[in-house]
């Protein structure tokens, strides 16, 4: 080896503060402990190929990841009091539907007042904001 192993995930750790890094093994000497590490700290996946022919479609399941933004650990944050259906929000391929339960005493209440909500959910693994 001519590499410290900790060195090199100590920058991948520090690298995915504001990027995501996926990591790609190829061959059969792949430190795979390492490559699956590598591809957690980067807050990305990790893909092996024993064989170069192989590689093209392991490179895709990232190709894939990046083109699909993954969004999980929402939660929907509204300006007003009520209950919000379904208690988990589901994602399903980028698109959800949530329901906001209120009263008609908060209604009247809030009549002149705009209402808005805030959904924040984890994209690929990293806190975001999405404000309507």
């Amino acid at each position: 080896e001519d590499f410290d192993k900790e060195n090199v995930l100590s920058l991948v750790e520090k690298l995915s503060e504001k990027n995501i890094i996926h990591a790609v093994g190829l061959g059969n000497e792949v430190d795979i402990n390492m490559l699956k590490r590598s591809g957690q700290m980067g807050n990305g996946i990790s893909v092996h190929a024993k064989d170069p022919k192989q590689l093209r479609k392991e490179v895709s399941r990232i190709t894939e990841r990046i083109l699909i933004p993954t969004l999980t650990d929402c939660s929907i944050h509204w300006n007003i009091e009520g209950e919000i259906y379904p208690k988990e929000i589901p994602i399903v391929g980028g698109v959800t539907t949530t329901y906001l339960l209120v009263n008609k005493t908060d209604i009247y209440s809030n009549r002149n007042k705009e209402i808005t909500c805030e959904l924040q959910c984890k994209l690929n693994d990293k806190k975001s904001y999405i404000k309507k």
